[in-house]
């Protein structure tokens, strides 16, 4: 079977309101990990307990996180420094699309949760920021 992988040169991450020119020097942008809370609705006399197993149903959804590690920018730092604990706002993922000439994109509210960053004696000085994802996402291809 063929397989259409692809690389994330050319993806970027901009923000509605705090980047809308996108984050300049990204070097790795992470999906946010999408969980659903686990609602544990065993009973005394659940008939699915004489074997001991226990019964669930789905509950909330938790939209994680966006992690994105940087090289050190200073107008990044000064722009993403700013919008720590503001108000959630919209925040975009586009990759290229794997198999065409396209877009994909993955959207999101959320706000700034962590910003942080490495400074080593014999390495690049790297920045680390955290979006908390707030809401429903969505996904299109362009």
């Amino acid at each position: 079977m063929a397989r259409n992988g692809g690389i994330g040169n050319g993806a970027t991450l901009k923000g509605a309101s705090s980047m809308t020119s996108g984050i300049t020097e990204v070097q790795r942008i992470g999906f946010p990990d999408i969980d659903v809370d686990e609602i544990d609705i065993t009973s005394m006399g659940s008939t699915t307990t004489a074997t001991a197993y226990r019964s669930f149903v789905p509950g909330l959804i938790n939209g994680g996180n966006i992690e994105v590690d940087l090289v050190y920018e200073p107008a990044n730092a000064k722009l993403l420094l700013a919008a720590v604990g503001s108000a959630p706002e919209t925040w975009t993922i586009a990759i290229p699309a794997v198999g065409t000439s396209g877009t994909a994109t993955f959207a999101v509210a959320g706000f700034i949760k962590r910003l942080g960053g490495d400074c080593p004696q014999g390495d690049k000085i790297s920045q680390t920021v955290t979006i908390k994802a707030s809401g429903v996402p969505t996904f299109s291809t362009s």
